[in-house]
């Protein structure tokens, strides 16, 4: 993952609301694992974990399922996860408290567990020493960081930005122009003989 720093990219619903400058954000998830990854040139942060506050309107036959009820808000917490042997580069370069290689946010137990990840220029993190105070053993609480969610929401576009704090900002939607591909030399190879585009053998479908 590398350089998704771009604020003017299509997005609808809550994919709007990820922070520009993110290569993976672990949004309000419980138990995943993010491993062997190569993290690079994210201007916010490499990778990061965090509690998601839900404010949407459920469905009828749902009801904070996997959350916590709070009044309107329904609060996922991010716990459990696992972030071990991912090597980051350059991340952070927004120079934003919290901005670089590795966030966690949430203080859940059990905690979000970062192990064996490497920068061959120094490993930056929120909170600092992230595979230590974060680290192993990985059942038990941590300490995240609080001010991580104030600077994700500020990267989002649905915070106040703290005075000092500055994101790229959305301007205007542009959809850059794919380069030309060519038309593979036999499609239908491999293909059953009888699909919709290769009845015989014989590519039918749209020229590019």
């Amino acid at each position: 993952m590398h350089d998704n720093n771009n604020p003017n990219v299509p997005a609808t619903g809550i994919s709007g609301e990820a922070p520009v400058g993110t290569g993976i954000e672990i949004s309000g998830g419980s138990f995943d694992t993010i491993q062997n990854n190569v993290v690079e040139n994210q201007g916010a942060w490499g990778i990061v974990t965090h509690e998601f506050p839900d404010f949407e309107t459920p469905p009828s036959i749902s009801h904070c399922e996997g959350g916590t009820q709070l009044g309107h808000l329904c609060l996922f917490t991010a716990k459990g996860n696992l972030v071990q042997n991912n090597q980051l580069q350059n991340n952070g370069f927004f120079g934003n408290p919290t901005n670089g290689d590795l966030a966690n946010e949430d203080t859940s137990s059990p905690r979000n567990c970062f192990l064996g990840n490497t920068d061959p220029g120094g490993l930056s993190s929120a909170p600092p020493n992230i595979q230590t105070v974060d680290g192993q053993p990985c059942d038990q609480s941590g300490p995240g960081d609080g001010s991580v969610l104030v600077q994700l929401g500020c990267a989002a576009g649905i915070l106040a930005c703290p005075p000092g704090s500055s994101y790229p900002p959305t301007t205007q939607v542009q959809m850059l122009p794919l380069s030309h591909q060519d038309t593979m030399a036999n499609p239908c190879a491999s293909l059953p003989r009888r699909t919709r585009w290769c009845p015989d053998g014989v590519y039918t479908g749209p020229s590019s």
